[in-house]
């Protein structure tokens, strides 16, 4: 409820006598960007210093190669073009290697065809949303859709908590 991060090092921060203790920490509340904590052992002294670094460039997600939008009826020309199903009549093939090399030349011609016929669909980068935030709202569609599919009262009533839950952590 406090939304309060404890951020340390994977390693010791202070090394004694036979002992080695993490005393560093970091108190991190309401704030959602990526960060790192390495304790840094350049130095010949008993305690390491550390360094807290905050990374606020987001990095960017890789384009989907399935997001395109695909124009049909371009495809379906190009492909009649492109491919023609005398060529894969069983007739021609007789043996195993022939069946690799027609089901070989099938797909790239399908996929070629595709690729013609297709264009990426461009999509405005989102902000960056925590993961707990995410995971509320998955929440919250799940009892909502379970509602709207049984009408049973109880996933009502779920729906309405994880909704409240979801407004109160986003106030916060």
């Amino acid at each position: 409820m406090l939304n309060l991060n404890i951020a340390f090092p994977s390693t010791p921060t202070r090394f004694g006598h036979n002992s080695a203790n993490t005393i560093d920490i970091a108190l991190i509340k309401n704030f959602y960007y990526p960060f790192t904590i390495n304790s840094i052992d350049d130095l010949s002294s008993d305690h390491n210093p550390v360094f807290l670094n905050f990374n606020f460039k987001l990095a960017e997600a890789p384009p989907n190669p399935r997001a395109v939008s695909t124009d049909w009826k371009t495809f379906k020309i190009n492909l009649n073009k492109n491919l023609s199903l005398f060529d894969f009549h069983p007739n021609n093939i007789n043996n195993t290697n022939d069946l690799e090399q027609k089901i070989t030349e099938f797909t790239e011609a399908v996929v070629d065809t595709h690729s013609h016929a297709s264009r990426p669909i461009e999509t405005d980068r989102r902000n960056f949303t925590p993961h707990n935030i995410n995971q509320l709202i998955k929440i919250k569609n799940y009892f909502r859709k379970r509602y709207h599919q049984t009408l049973n009262p109880i996933f009502k009533s779920h729906y309405n908590r994880a909704q409240s839950d979801l407004k109160k952590n986003l106030k916060i």
